[in-house]
């Protein structure tokens, strides 16, 4: 930078970024709620997961990948009747435990979704497919998303899919895709990722 900033400059700016950094969108905010590694930096932050469940009408929803259940709470606290699959059987008590915390009910299903589907009655399918901390950031598809890309052709009914920011919409033809921003003012100027409904 030309001219070079001053120290009070660059400390003023470092002081803000830490206190945006720290104030973003909370995951849970009950205590005693549990997660893994994983559920804490991929949970959706819980105002925006209930805020999804109410766009959704109180229907009949199945979360695929439902993790630490953020998003399957996020539903249920909505009114939806919410099945909840994960195939990794701690992270499926995790959500069962904090659905209590939550005071929710919903019923729960170990395995993989793409292989269960098949079975289930019609519903609105909700996907979190997991897409870790290194996402590809210029540009990602259903091919950097392979649960996705499995559990897709086995939904017999609407698909909703949280997917990385650059997550390329065409993909999913026929999706509405929105960018969902974060509520806190640490990240509410940030684009937290995109919500692609497929009817």
């Amino acid at each position: 930078v030309q001219p070079p900033l001053s120290r009070p400059l660059v400390r003023a700016g470092r002081e803000r970024d830490a206190r945006a950094r720290r104030d973003t969108s909370p995951g849970f905010t009950r205590p005693g709620v549990r997660l893994d590694e994983e559920g804490r930096w991929s949970l959706t932050p819980e105002a925006i997961a209930l805020a999804i469940g109410k766009s959704a009408g109180r229907v009949a929803v199945i979360d695929a990948t439902c993790g630490a259940g953020g998003n399957a709470i996020g539903f249920a606290r909505a009114g939806c009747d919410v099945l909840a699959i994960d195939r990794d059987p701690d992270r499926l008590a995790h959500a069962r435990h904090n659905a209590r915390a939550y005071g929710v009910s919903m019923r729960f299903l170990a395995g993989d979704a793409a292989e269960l589907l098949p079975g289930l009655p019609p519903a609105l399918v909700f996907v979190d497919p997991p897409w870790g901390r290194t996402w590809p950031r210029d540009r990602c598809g259903l091919g950097d998303l392979p649960v996705l890309a499995a559990i897709l052709p086995r939904c017999r009914g609407p698909v909703w899919a949280k997917v990385p920011p650059s997550f390329d919409p065409a993909e999913l033809p026929g999706g509405i895709p929105e960018a969902v921003f974060g509520v806190s003012a640490g990240d509410a100027h940030r684009v937290k990722f995109l919500l692609i409904r497929v009817p």
